[in-house]
């Protein structure tokens, strides 16, 4: 899923200007088509008539193309949805996107209402008496729904800035404690440009990667941070790699690090909590060019080539 398209929400401000701005340049050409005909009262009515279709049309327009452009929040798959989870209040969310919907509805409504009151009317005076009362009420409708429209921006931002995981393909989560080469292996796997920096945590989101096959992209892989962290005490990119292992990968690379930059007991432990995923774990060992793999892990299944960690992915995806 890509996130990139979803447009910016304006303040209720804006709608409503922009509205009213519209309406009077309707007006002009009401004015113009009419010039020379007609009675006076005649005028004023497709004068006020076209004002109020214009502001309705404009409003119903920009409330709709909000709702129309933010995706449904049943559709978000878990990954998506539970991520959003994380940042915003999902039924503050729900709300909000309601929210909107009513005020278009009363938009309608009330421009439905002073239609009929307009075209009736024999008064000039009601004529223009009745537009601006629905010019109130359509802009008090609009105004009722500030404070969800600045929700619904914020969700909006938020968004943008999740990672395009793609669907239905197999996925292959790198993880690991900061630091350890789940850049590097990423980059060595699938020609990704992933930042790499000898400091701890230089991940500030999910890396994503390709091994392609035939020229058609095969394996999707997911640089991700790690932590020992419980669930509601990480960061927000830590959550987003928990989320990724949990919903999106097939299989997960753990990478060790002989080079103990954490202490190898908390790399078997954060191992040990990446199994309760209860997915297929390739074990990677880095950095073994300069460290000897320690006691602790020997007794398990290693690896220590990147060419022979990709050929085990493929092996799993042919066998998946």
């Amino acid at each position: 899923m890509n996130f990139q398209h979803l447009l910016k929400i304006e303040n209720s401000k804006f709608y409503i200007d922009t509205a009213f701005r519209a309406a009077n340049d309707k007006a002009k050409s009401a004015r113009q088509e009419i010039k020379g005909q007609r009675s006076v009262v005649e005028k004023s009515k497709t004068v006020e008539l076209a004002k109020i279709e214009s502001v309705s049309r404009f409003l119903n327009k920009s409330l709709n193309k909000i709702l129309e452009n933010f995706p449904r929040i049943i559709d978000l798959n878990d990954f998506y949805r539970e991520l959003l989870g994380c940042y915003v209040d999902i039924s503050e969310l729900r709300k909000s996107l309601g929210a909107v919907g009513w005020a278009s509805d009363k938009v309608g409504h009330f421009y439905r209402e002073y239609n009929v009151k307009i075209k009736r009317t024999k008064e000039l005076k009601k004529i223009n008496e009745y537009r601006r009362m629905f010019y109130g009420r359509a802009a008090s409708a609009v105004r009722q729904v500030d404070k969800h429209l600045k929700i619904i921006d914020e969700a909006r931002r938020i968004m943008k800035n999740f990672p395009s995981i793609k669907e239905n393909i197999f996925t292959v989560a790198i993880t690991g404690f900061p630091n350890v080469g789940k850049s590097t292996l990423l980059n060595k796997l699938t020609g990704a440009n992933a930042e790499v920096a000898s400091y701890a945590f230089t991940t500030k989101s999910l890396n994503l990667g390709y091994i392609f096959e035939e020229g058609k992209r095969a394996v999707q892989l997911i640089d991700t941070p790690g932590s020992l962290n419980r669930f509601e005490k990480m960061n927000n990119i830590e959550k987003q790699a928990v989320l990724a292992m949990k919903y999106c990968a097939n299989i997960i690379v753990y990478i060790f690090d002989p080079t103990e930059t954490y202490p190898i007991e908390d790399q078997v432990k954060l191992y040990d909590e990446t199994k309760e995923l209860e997915k297929e774990i390739i074990i990677y060992v880095s950095k073994t060019d300069i460290a000897e793999i320690p006691e602790k892990i020997k007794k398990l299944k290693l690896i220590s080539s990147i060419e022979d960690v990709k050929r085990e992915i493929l092996e799993l995806k042919k066998s998946s």
